[in-house]
This record gives structure tokens, sequence and C-alpha cells, in this order.
């Protein structure tokens, strides 16, 4: 155990060394540990998005945040089922484009495209329940996701 502690000590010290400065938006973190199933190294990179925003997935292709589908109750009304916020996402690049949703319920998405690419959600604050006018200001709802890139 204290020999796994030791290694990924290093490995993070070792990234931080050699790894380019990150945007504001977006930070590197180390490859994935020496226990991982031999194949090329991954990296894992987290993100804040706002909808129409993209950012590079890897050295071919880039993430798009679509926005969100909020079909939570409003707080003034009696709903028969709860809801949940879907965060809508497009993957783009040469080898094509595949479209998908993150909930709670469903959290991580498996690219069948772009081999090896995963997102998930990260932590992401949980927007205030819509009002049930439809009057009422749209919230505009950013997004945390951790990448996994080859």
């Amino acid at each position: 155990m204290t020999h796994l502690i030791s290694t990924l000590a290093a490995a993070v010290l070792l990234a931080g060394c050699s790894a380019a400065p990150a945007t504001p938006s977006m930070s590197t973190s180390t490859p994935a540990p020496a226990t991982a199933p031999a194949q090329e190294s991954s990296m894992t990179s987290s993100a804040t998005l706002l909808p129409q925003r993209t950012v590079a997935v890897g050295p071919a292709a880039t993430l798009r945040y679509d926005g969100a589908a909020d079909s939570r109750c409003p707080p003034d009304v009696r709903c028969v089922t709860a809801g949940e916020i879907s965060y809508k996402f497009t993957l783009s690049g040469a080898a094509g484009t595949e479209s998908f949703d993150l909930t709670k319920a469903k959290p991580a998405f498996e690219a069948s495209t772009f081999k090896g690419v995963r997102v998930a959600l990260g932590q992401t604050a949980e927007p205030p329940l819509r009002p049930s006018t439809a009057s009422a200001p749209v919230v505009i709802m950013p997004v945390t996701v951790n990448i996994t890139s080859p």
C-alpha cells in the first residue's frame, strides 16, 4: 500500500513538472495509474463549460456542450414525477460525430467512434428549480465534465 501511494505521489509530481499550463476552465491531471490494462496511456482533464462552448478532446476531437433540458418539477407545482436535468453534448472530429446526454442516472458516456474517450459529469452545482411561469428568465446552466482521452 505504501509503495502504491509513493508511486502515485511521484507520478503526480512528475506530471505537474512536465504539463503545459492549464487554461482557467480546464485542468489536466496525471496519466492513468500503472495498474491500468496494457494500452496507450490516457489523460483525464476537467472542464467547466457554458452552453455552446467547446473543449479539445485529445488531438483529433472536440466536445461541445449543447445545453441542458430541465424537466424538474417547479417548487409551486404538484408533479407526478420529480424530473431531471439532462446535459446535452456533441463529440466531433474527423472520425465522425456522436451526440449524447448525461444525467444523474447516467453520469458517463463511453464513445464508440472515438476509442478511449469517456465523458463523465464532474462536480456541478445543481441550478435552482425553475419557476412555473413562462415569463421567467432562462437559467444558463454551466456543467463540469471529466474527460478521459487517449
